[in-house]
């Protein structure tokens, strides 16, 4: 894969398989989560709701692992009965539980494959998992380097801010706190490239490569 090919990219099972796509644990279980979030709305038990905030506290060590596992029983016992989309919604949540990180955000790509969803539907839940890896992995075929001189006080609290400020039940970054926080950061001088993908259209998620750079997070 080409760094043009990535950057176009809407296949994110080939984005994940490159090696430009390996991640931390951390970024893979919120990509996994986030995945999840797009099927809110179908989700029509508790139990699977309540196991994607489990997921974004466990990738964040807010949770045990022991916790973790509860939380993944719960949402197994949830797909009872369920079918066709109701079932691949919270098939998707029971896998971003696998203890082998990269396997279960692989595993949430491909349950939406399983269950026969319209070509259309598809393909636009494969291009919005393609757009959350470029916003977690940014750029792999480019080093962007953040000045220590960026990183003031304020600018680190604007960041911390936009981590913990989301549209819920989507869970994407609040605009107006990315929005902010990409003024600071361009008035302090940084890269260019920085700046634009705070500011770029689409969906921001937890994880995001440049709020992860300013608050020091992997």
């Amino acid at each position: 894969m080409t760094e043009a090919q990535w950057l176009a990219s809407r296949n994110p099972e080939k984005m994940l398989a490159h090696p430009a796509g390996h991640a931390s644990d951390r970024k893979l279980r919120l990509f996994a989560a986030a995945c999840c979030r797009r099927s809110w709305g179908t989700l029509v038990d508790e139990r699977s709701r309540d196991a994607i905030a489990c997921i974004e506290r466990l990738a964040d060590a807010c949770i045990s692992p022991s916790e973790g596992e509860a939380a993944r029983q719960r949402a197994m016992a949830a797909r009872t009965n369920l079918q066709g989309e109701q079932l691949w919604a919270a098939e998707a949540v029971v896998r971003a539980f696998l203890g082998r990180v990269a396997e279960a955000a692989e595993g949430v790509v491909r349950a939406v494959h399983a269950f026969g969803l319209p070509r259309e539907v598809l393909k636009l839940e494969m291009a919005a998992r393609a757009v959350f890896l470029r916003d977690i992995l940014g750029n792999p075929f480019r080093d962007v380097t953040l000045s220590p001189l960026a990183l003031t006080p304020a600018v680190t609290s604007l960041a911390q801010a936009t981590y913990e400020h989301r549209q819920l039940p989507s869970g994407y970054l609040d605009r107006e706190h990315l929005g902010v926080l990409a003024d600071a950061l361009e008035e302090s001088g940084c890269d260019s490239a920085i700046v634009s993908h705070l500011r770029s259209p689409e969906d921001h998620i937890r994880g995001c490569w440049v709020v992860d750079l300013v608050v020091a997070k992997e």
